[in-house]
């Protein structure tokens, strides 16, 4: 799933509000129109322009805060496509724009909606994601009768979209070779949802979405339109017009139309937040910029503080490394071992349950820095056994997991160290090529490589860094065990047991009772 919060450039915030008055949007601009271009560019241009128009008066009539918005759609500078452009001066703080939350498409919105009697029975592999594609492909089918007509004319077009999940075998299994994220399995998960759709609901010419127009390639196409744009608020994901068309910007971006102190980092305290402004105020979200910006210029947002891996996926190109802008490196799942190769896996699933967690847990790696804790705290307690398995009595079911936060034993941290050290390392043999070819590929520029191909090699550099990172941590920390605290230490310091004895509380064999009880008395006196 896609987050956009705080962001390099911008935040989205979900709001309750008032909605009048229309606003400018300019026709976004083409490459193709300059001087010179064919009489076909040309009029693709003007097409273009003419579904820009009536997209503008699409969000008028819908809403949209004329004195409110100023961003209209434009030649983004990043890659010739379309991107939101600054009408007005706008401060750190200011809303750019708000879209009524009557022209979003949510999930909850689709089971509710003309496909509800149609989606019985459907628990798809995308979840929501599915649920968004099918309105697409829906309201796509109803053509210019569709409420949202203007909008689906800007979106790309079939064929358009270069993710993973349209790239042939052969460029895919490059990109599982360079990754831990397995792309193969999002194409997988599209084509199993489609197949049992196609079976089951969407199965003549008269179904909402007809059998001949729900094809395997419309279904991947939706939802990879869903996928790069789509986004969180409040919980939920959200499919929003015109926000949907604004870009990604790395804090440390230097394109032209973004000076030094424009790139700045987003202060602190902006984030994401949700609030009523009166009972006669509707809900929407709102764009907030999150730094100052001149007339004209091209209105970023952050995709999130999401892997490599995953931007990848879900848009198709990485960005410039961490920037401060928290770019994750890799991921690892971590799970339980197979009852075969652990007798206490029982306890371990009551635990984990106990706590609304699964058996199998990913986590994110960094290329510097600590690693997750919690990544640490859940491989502590899968390697759990041996002397420490006490532990896993029922007596301490309901604090084993806090326990798990700290070292158990030397043992055991050792153990969970290098069942972490195995995964990633695992991973590392695993890649498609060296480290040392890799570096000779990205010093070449990529030379003799397909953009495909080159962003693979760029993923691999990434992640590799990230994983080795993990690797050697865990080494280094490997020969500083003894200089841990164990739970043992912990239980007697917290008894203040870990003190020396005053002589009083020394008792020698075949010496008086120093006053200490006998019998039953005695056994009353013991604290177990």
């Amino acid at each position: 799933m896609r987050v956009v919060l705080c962001t390099a450039a911008s935040v989205l915030a979900a709001t309750h509000l008032p909605f009048a008055a229309p606003f400018t949007v300019l026709p976004p601009s083409h490459r193709s129109s300059v001087a010179g271009a064919s009489r076909s560019a040309r009029s693709a241009a003007a097409a273009s322009a003419t579904d820009a128009e009536a997209f503008k008066a699409w969000l008028a009539k819908a809403g949209v805060k004329g004195g409110e918005c100023l961003l209209e759609i434009g030649q983004s500078s990043l890659d010739g496509g379309r991107g939101l452009m600054t009408t007005a001066p706008l401060k750190a703080g200011q809303a750019a724009v708000t879209v009524p939350a009557t022209l979003c498409i949510t999930a909850d919105k689709v089971v509710k909606g003309a496909l509800s009697s149609h989606l019985k029975g459907y628990d798809g592999c995308l979840g929501d994601t599915g649920l968004i594609a099918l309105q697409l492909l829906y309201e796509q089918q109803q053509g210019s009768k569709s409420a949202i007509a203007a909008w689906l004319s800007l979106l790309p077009a079939q064929g358009t979209l270069d993710m993973p999940l349209f790239w042939p075998e052969k460029d895919l299994a490059v990109a599982d070779g360079s990754s831990t994220r397995g792309f193969s399995g999002l194409r997988a998960d599209v084509i199993e949802d489609h197949a049992w759709l196609a079976q089951n609901m969407f199965t003549t010419a008269t179904s909402p979405i007809p059998k001949d127009a729900f094809t395997e390639d419309a279904f991947v196409w939706a939802v990879g339109c869903v996928i790069s744009r789509a986004f969180f608020v409040d919980g939920a994901l959200h499919l929003v017009p015109l926000i949907d068309f604004a870009n990604h910007g790395d804090v440390d971006d230097d394109s032209d139309n973004a000076d030094a102190d424009a790139a700045a980092p987003l202060p602190e305290t902006a984030a994401q937040e949700s609030c009523g402004l009166g009972v006669f105020g509707g809900k929407g979200v709102r764009l907030v910029a999150g730094r100052e910006y001149r007339p004209g210029e091209e209105f970023l947002i952050s995709y999130g503080p999401k892997g490599a891996a995953t931007y990848l996926e879900e848009h198709g190109f990485l960005p410039k490394g961490d920037g401060g802008g928290g770019v994750v490196g890799s991921e690892i799942e971590l799970g339980l071992k197979a009852e075969a190769e652990d007798r206490f896996r029982d306890d371990k699933e009551d635990i984990l349950e106990t706590q609304d967690l699964p058996f199998n847990l990913s986590f994110d790696l960094y290329p510097s820095g600590l690693p997750d804790q919690a990544m640490v705290q859940y491989a502590r307690l899968v390697m759990l056994g041996g002397m420490d398995a006490f532990l896993l009595e029922a007596v301490f079911r309901t604090d084993i997991w806090g326990f798990m936060e700290e070292p158990v034993s030397a043992a055991n941290e050792l153990a969970a160290n290098n069942y972490i050290i195995g995964i990633c390392q695992a991973q590392l043999d695993s890649f498609t090529s060296s480290a040392e070819e890799d570096e000779k590929l990205l010093a070449s520029g990529g030379e003799g490589l397909s953009k495909r191909h080159q962003l693979c090699a760029q993923l691999r550099s990434a992640e590799r860094a990230a994983l080795q990172h993990t690797v050697n941590f865990f080494l280094t920390d490997n020969t500083a065990l003894d200089r841990k605290e164990y739970y043992q230490a912990r239980r007697l310091r917290d008894l203040n047991l870990d003190r020396p004895l005053d002589e009083s509380e020394i008792f020698e064999p075949g010496s008086a009772s120093n006053g200490m009880p006998r019998g039953r008395d005695a056994q009353r006196e013991l604290d177990w």
